[in-house]
């Protein structure tokens, strides 16, 4: 397990940008510290009816203004457990459309008067079996900041037309973890894996090296995201021929290319607006030494 401690994640900053998300327990590696449990039980609509309702809504607003929204499964969290070894994460099957209707219409009004932000508060999820117990879809993220071979962070301009934070800066990979990532006994290397196979192109391998990861609760979302810190094994050019052939690249209108160190990554993040899950990886890597790899280290 990896020592560094999450303390300056937690209610902390990053180059004065708040850190918005509430870390859950300690930095992991793929190997060491953490443990994955895949629930095999079939997805079941479990939302409350008046939930069901407003998802109806949501989806034929989002359709109409022409997001490209599709009900694909996706994984949620179940439970988690920290013990002295690490965090054991529980995951199950879900559906795309619950996580727009909870996770993102949070202050929607329900039929009855009140809103999901009002019934459910971020630490009622830091127990354990809080998200199990919630009415959220409790849709797991994967946030990485890569790194290059020649010390270069990619760093993401998202496209107006994406349904989750449009126009706003992203990490080098924003994307939901999805049942083949994790069933039939797979891991976070798979998921990075497909993750940078579909945002920044073909020309991945498992070399890929996941330096650390850490769970964060999202408290604007109230959502569970996985912030991971990867080096890649290509160069910034290759990435970036890469990721012209991508399949993902709608999603963006511009993939920069900052030097992993700390004024760079500073300078570009300022009068910038990040998404929460962003800042969490970018801290994280900062947490990790990764700012230093842009200058040989």
């Amino acid at each position: 397990m990896i020592t560094t401690r999450v303390g300056s994640l937690r209610h902390g900053s990053l180059f004065g940008t708040t850190i918005p998300m509430l870390p859950v327990g300690v930095p992991f590696t793929e190997e060491r510290g953490i443990g994955i449990i895949w629930d095999t039980s079939p997805y079941e609509d479990t939302l409350p009816e008046n939930v069901r309702t407003l998802r109806e809504t949501v989806v034929q607003e989002r359709t109409g203004r022409g997001e490209r929204v599709t009900n694909g499964s996706v994984v949620v969290l179940r439970s988690w457990k920290t013990d002295e070894h690490g965090i054991t994460l529980t995951f199950a099957e879900g559906r795309y459309f619950d996580c727009l209707t909870t996770h993102y219409s949070l202050d929607r009004k329900l039929s009855s008067g009140d809103s999901l932000r009002e019934r459910v508060k971020i630490e009622d999820l830091l127990t354990p079996s809080g998200y199990a117990r919630s009415p959220l879809s409790n849709l797991v993220g994967i946030t990485a900041c890569v790194v290059t071979s020649d010390g270069k962070i990619p760093l993401q301009e998202r496209s107006t037309k994406v349904s989750v934070e449009p126009n706003s800066f992203h990490a080098s990979i924003a994307e939901g973890l999805r049942p083949t990532d994790l069933s039939g006994g797979g891991g976070l290397t798979r998921a990075l894996v497909r993750s940078l196979r579909q945002e920044l192109g073909s020309s991945w391998n498992e070399d890929v090296t996941i330096v650390g990861g850490v769970l964060g609760i999202s408290e604007e979302y109230l959502q569970p995201d996985i912030a991971l810190v990867a080096r890649l094994p290509l160069t910034a050019e290759q990435v970036r021929a890469s990721a012209e052939q991508a399949r993902g690249r709608w999603e963006r209108v511009q993939l920069h290319f900052v030097p992993a160190d700390k004024e760079s990554v500073r300078m570009f993040m300022t009068n910038k607006h990040f998404s929460p899950h962003a800042v969490f990886a970018l801290a994280l890597a900062e947490s990790l030494g990764a700012f230093s790899w842009g200058s040989g280290g």
